[in-house]
């Protein structure tokens, strides 16, 4: 073999030689870390006072880039990247973003998550999101809720931050919060002939609706009335006829409450029911007779008259005992038939119309 030749063949070994070594040994990377003081480890966010920066790079490398030390001591974002290689031109490079931000934060408005109602009240749980401006790193989120209880001068006080943890002066949202409905009961339906009256009570309320359904004019529902009042009569309605009823009160901050009941006018006795097997005297009522001043009440029982009375109202409590044309009777027990006329104009013409009802009920022991 020529001495060429053998050169040749010797550096050849010497190449696998070398690539069987990398193929078993993992050679290190060099590293590097960057440390700011004041923390956080690895130096992310915002500062609100001087940061140091300092790099550190594994002892393996042989040359770096942007890798000094620095301070920072002006408000602003400062971009540091420091590189490192070693002899075999592999390396790592460590990117930084440091900011600076010593100026507080100036909160200007209050947005809260819901708008109050008409009468500037809310009346519901709500947030406030505080919104304002910090030129440098800012505003951090800053938000309050409120749920309670009602207020009229309510307020909900923050002292929003920035990014970097500036404090800024405190901001105060002020509202007015009722969330309580008003009180509505004691809904109660009085039908008459050709006519309903409702009464109820509302507290705390400033309006109250009334719808009707069946409504008007061939409607499905219809509003009969709206105010203030605690009463209402429905002369727009047919005898025989079954109507609902719902009331619905509104306070200051719109908050509602509602009721409904049930009524069919007609000429009828109301109470007590027909039939009705009762241990004490009854409170008789009836349907209200427009334009009646009186009513004619008898009591019988069997075939005879033992009572005779003239309500102006129509209802009559009746007695456990009593006086009638000089005679003293009782409610004892047995059948018993009640009747009922209105009355018209003065008592002295004695001007009856037709029947409003009649019943029998019976009293047990």
């Amino acid at each position: 073999m020529s001495l060429h030749r053998h050169r040749l063949a010797v550096f050849a070994l010497t190449l696998c030689a070398i690539a069987g070594a990398g193929s078993t040994t993992a050679r290190a990377v060099p590293t590097v870390t960057a440390t700011c003081t004041p923390g956080p480890a690895g130096c992310t966010g915002w500062y609100h006072d001087s940061v140091s920066l300092k790099f550190t790079v594994s002892a393996d490398a042989v040359s770096t880039s942007g890798c000094d030390a620095a301070l920072f001591t002006a408000e602003g974002s400062y971009e540091r990247l420091c590189s490192a290689e070693d002899a075999m031109m592999m390396g790592a490079f460590r990117r930084v973003v440091v900011g600076v931000d010593r100026t507080a934060p100036v909160v200007t408005a209050a947005v809260p998550s819901r708008q109050p109602s008409a009468g500037g009240w809310m009346n519901g749980p709500f947030s406030v999101q505080f919104a304002g401006t910090d030129a440098t790193s800012g505003l951090a989120s800053c938000t309050a809720s409120y749920a309670g209880p009602d207020t009229s001068s309510g307020s909900l006080t923050r002292t929003c931050a920035d990014r970097a943890g500036n404090v800024g002066a405190p901001f105060t949202f002020r509202f007015r919060y009722d969330a309580t409905p008003p009180t509505l009961g004691r809904l109660t339906t009085e039908p008459g002939d050709g006519m309903v009256r409702l009464r109820w009570s509302a507290r705390d309320a400033v309006s109250v609706e009334v719808t009707r359904s069946p409504g008007l004019s061939g409607a499905p529902v219809s509003a009969v009335f709206r105010g203030a009042a605690s009463a209402f009569v429905d002369r727009r309605v047919r005898n025989q006829a079954a109507y609902e009823y719902r009331v619905t009160a509104v306070d200051r901050a719109g908050n509602v409450a509602a009721l409904t009941a049930r009524a069919s006018p007609g000429r009828r006795l109301l109470a007590p029911l027909n039939g009705a097997r009762l241990k004490g005297p009854p409170v008789a009522r009836w349907a209200e007779i427009p334009r009646a001043t009186y009513y004619n009440v008898q009591l019988y029982r069997g075939n005879r008259k033992i009572l005779s009375a003239w309500p102006r109202k129509p209802r009559l409590k009746l007695r456990g005992s009593w006086t009638f044309e000089g005679a003293r009777y009782r409610l004892a027990p047995g059948a018993y038939q009640l009747f009922v006329w209105p009355g018209f104009g003065s008592f002295a013409q004695q001007r009856y119309g037709r029947i409003v009802g009649k019943g029998r009920f019976v009293i047990v022991r």
